[in-house]
């Protein structure tokens, strides 16, 4: 018994079916692990600016921290030297106050602390670039002991960038809040007229 056209092309049609199915199936996987190798390299380069940035803090190279943050394109020579100047001063402050950063981690759960924050740029700046990541650490200062560091970034240029960072002490802490107002005040004197 020979095979007729109508079964010639019935069993052609499931061909094509399964073909067509097992390359959408590829291209879709193809497309998934692009997506992983990006996110994956994104986490990969997020972790390499923030390690940078703690190590620079940590050896007292606060010009080489200063190369970590991002500043707008827009600015001229004098504010871009204005704003390095300006987070050279404030991690060296950080570090006198808070110590160094004897170890660092993700946080084990929900946390609340009081914090001391500085960045680059302005909020006129922000507003038109508000997508940013934020890597947060539980961290054993040397000088003031269990705190936390958040590490906002952002990727603006095609290069992963720090737009501002937060030091704190958790809210349950002994004379936490006491102790970060008067940091605060002291980030806010560097930036006084006359200083």
């Amino acid at each position: 018994m020979g095979v007729g056209g109508g079964d010639i092309m019935f069993i052609w049609e499931k061909y094509m079916r399964l073909i067509t199915k097992v390359c959408l199936l590829s291209l879709l996987l193809v497309f998934t692990l692009g997506i992983a190798a990006q996110e994956s390299s994104g986490s990969e380069q997020i972790s390499d600016v923030t390690a940078a940035l703690i190590k620079s803090y940590n050896s007292g190279d606060y010009v080489a921290a200063s190369e970590l943050f991002h500043i707008p394109a827009s600015y001229t020579e004098e504010q871009v030297s204005q704003e390095t100047e300006a987070v050279v001063k404030v991690l060296e402050l950080l570090r006198n106050e808070f110590g160094k950063i004897k170890s660092y981690r993700s946080p084990s759960g929900p946390f609340s602390f009081f914090k001391v924050m500085f960045g680059t740029g302005d909020l006129r700046y922000w507003k038109k670039h508000p997508n940013l990541t934020r890597a947060v650490y539980e961290v054993e200062f040397s000088k003031l002991g269990k705190g936390y560091v958040v590490i906002a970034l952002v990727n603006l240029k095609n290069k992963i960038e720090v737009r501002e960072i937060a030091y704190g002490l958790h809210k349950s802490r002994p004379a936490a809040e006491d102790t970060v107002t008067a940091i605060k005040n002291k980030v806010t004197a560097l930036f006084q007229p006359g200083e």
